[in-house]
Formats: C-alpha cells, structure tokens, sequence
C-alpha cells in the first residue's frame, strides 16, 4: 500500500487492519464520494491525484 490514510484517516494504510485498507480498484468510487464510511480527508488526498492516475491503477488493479 501507498504511504496514504487509511478508510478512517486514524493511521498510514500499509499500518492499519485489513477492514480499514482502501484497495486499488476502489479508487474511482473514492473519488466519486461512492464509498461510504471514507474520511473526507482521505477523499481528498486520494482526489488530488491526476484522473489519468486513477484509472491506470484501476486496470493494473483488476489485471492482478
């Protein structure tokens, strides 16, 4: 996982428990305000990122 926040924005996501982890093919959803439950800070850090960014790791996440 990315040094980013976790789902609830307590602790980096590569430190916190497997419920609290965003997995890569959710990054669209995250973006888009879909998931519930997210910290909008974590919203924020992940929306910062080029759309082109989000949907490349998408397709890599999907292939895996």
């Amino acid at each position: 996982h990315w040094p980013a926040p976790s789902m609830a924005a307590d602790q980096r996501m590569y430190r916190t428990d497997s419920w609290n982890k965003i997995p890569a093919w959710e990054l669209t959803g995250i973006v888009a305000d879909r998931m519930p439950g997210l910290h909008p800070q974590t919203r924020q850090f992940f929306a910062c990122w080029l759309p082109e960014l989000h949907q490349e790791l998408v397709a890599a996440a999907r292939g895996w």
